[in-house]
């Protein structure tokens, strides 16, 4: 989502008045039960964003958990068929979101084996992602990640969050019933703990981004045994050896 602004562009000493598309940011309050949330995020897509994050913070286990979800302006108001109550922290995170809430470190899935994805299968990837970011480039204000899953299907979003994008395949899989364990997940956001944790809890077996992995994040894919790649622009990226 996106608006026309005016603005001045300057370059080389030269300026210009024109318009300008800038992306467009909500605040979204999601109350469940005796708790409440809030993402900021963009306007769209999101049913699948709160579905993924309720998910994802281990407040729900399926789809199925929940009864209803009414969205009014910009509340998003969850009724759950059983309430679960699990252990959470709130936390400064480096999300866009600044202050967050984290679920504790259980229901980590360890892989197996460590995913090899192939230098072919990594270039592919990271341009199809690239071509589809069409608000990225108009704007230069969002994230996108695209998930291939198991089946061969593929799951695009953007939004300004790195971390909503993560949360909307996510819900988009409970909705539609779709399986994301062994998926391959690509982002143009940084590799974070929170990302990698997020990706162990869907049990996805390799996550590659245009940017950089923190040190946090190498250990945990270490211990999960997750394939995890970084600076993957084009025919380069990195490999990080967990």
């Amino acid at each position: 989502m996106k608006q026309l602004n005016r603005i001045i562009q300057f370059n080389q000493g030269n300026s210009e008045e024109k318009d300008d598309w800038v992306v467009i940011e909500k605040e979204l309050k999601v109350r469940v039960e005796d708790q409440q949330f809030t993402i900021m995020c963009s306007p769209h897509s999101e049913e699948e964003l709160v579905v993924g994050f309720l998910y994802n913070m281990g407040l729900i286990e399926s789809f199925g958990d929940i009864e209803s979800i009414n969205f009014s302006g910009n509340e998003a108001i969850v009724k759950l068929i059983n309430i679960k109550k699990v252990l959470l922290e709130r936390r400064v995170t480096s999300g866009c979101a600044g202050v967050g809430v984290d679920r504790k470190q259980h229901n980590l899935i360890r892989r197996k084996v460590l995913a090899k994805t192939s230098s072919d299968v990594i270039t592919a990837l990271s341009m199809e992602l690239n071509q589809k970011s069409l608000i990225f480039k108009e704007t230069g204000g969002v994230h996108a990640s695209m998930a291939v899953l198991e089946d061969g299907s593929k799951l695009f979003f953007d939004d300004i969050g790195r971390h909503n994008t993560f949360d909307k395949i996510t819900g988009s899989c409970l909705i539609n019933g779709k399986d994301i364990k062994n998926a391959k997940l690509v982002t143009t956001g940084r590799i974070s703990s929170e990302m990698i944790m997020k990706a162990a809890v869907n049990g996805v077996e390799t996550l590659i981004s245009r940017s950089a992995s923190t040190d946090y994040a190498i250990s945990i894919a270490r211990r999960l045994n997750i394939e995890l790649i970084g600076f993957a622009r084009g025919q380069k990226y990195n490999r990080y050896i967990v």
